[in-house]
């Protein structure tokens, strides 16, 4: 769980340099808030995750999501691809 949020927190903390680097600082909790909304999304539909997959797979596979699902935010160039970005990012 530490290393997991400790991925979460470092992408937060890309989206905000990324932002700035972009010039749209201003536009930050926008971002926030498209990676959050899809993790709202994928949080509600874990219900459809069957229950023989243990928890401790469960958390294997998001962590290794959030580590592979992170690496687009190296090559964001626009605010458009940084919503992209992230917004996957947000279903792990």
């Amino acid at each position: 769980m530490v290393l997991q949020d400790a991925v979460v927190g470092s992408s937060q903390a890309a989206v905000t340099t990324l932002t700035e680097r972009l010039d749209r600082a201003s536009r930050t909790g926008l971002v926030y808030a498209a990676m959050g909304v899809m993790s709202a999304v994928a949080g509600l539909a874990m219900v459809a995750v069957p229950e023989r997959l243990a928890l401790r797979a469960r958390w294997r596979i998001a962590t290794a999501a959030l580590m592979v699902l992170s690496v687009p935010l190296l090559f964001v160039g626009s605010l458009g691809t940084l919503y992209a970005a992230v917004v996957v990012l947000g279903v792990a």
